[in-house]
């Protein structure tokens, strides 16, 4: 592939997954597909890893919870979990059902290739004009869900055990 063409395949995604301690940890960075349309595309969740918030789901629960926010009819995108402000609209949304791996941009600019587990939600996202400047200013940086959810203690085994 040619730095031309990782270039153009790398536009639109939004997260790239890094390792630490061979766990997978999520580095959220938005790409733009379209700067002229204010678009980006990129994993809206990462099933069976760890968010921001250290809080996680499997890839089943986040299908279901997927078809019920789509039935919502709920477009609108907040800003950072803020309900009274919306930054934009959702205009695509899609469960990748396969590993895959992307090229993508980093921070700096460089090209890598990122890996997404099997299950992935990846959304299409259209900025309004004010967001669409937080964006490329890096100051949104990634998707933040809302939603439901119900905390579970449990005792893990021990490793040894």
């Amino acid at each position: 592939m040619t730095d031309s063409e990782a270039i153009k395949a790398a536009q639109g995604a939004a997260r790239c997954l890094t390792y630490n301690d061979d766990k997978p940890q999520a580095v959220a960075k938005h790409m733009l597909k379209a700067a002229e349309k204010r678009f980006t595309l990129g994993p809206m969740y990462i099933p069976d890893m760890q968010d921001a918030h250290g809080e996680w789901t499997d890839g089943e629960e986040l299908q279901n919870a997927v078809w019920d926010y789509v039935r919502s009819g709920d477009r609108r995108i907040r800003l950072q979990h803020n309900t009274d402000i919306v930054a934009g609209e959702w205009v695509e949304i899609l469960t990748w059902p396969y590993p895959i791996e992307v090229p993508m941009f980093g921070a700096g600019g460089e090209i890598m290739m990122c890996e997404f587990p099997s299950d992935t939600v990846f959304l299409g996202v259209i900025w309004e004009p004010w967001a669409w400047d937080l964006v490329k200013t890096g100051k949104v940086s990634g998707y933040s869900i809302g939603g439901k959810a119900q905390r579970v203690l449990v005792d893990m085994p021990e490793a040894n055990a």
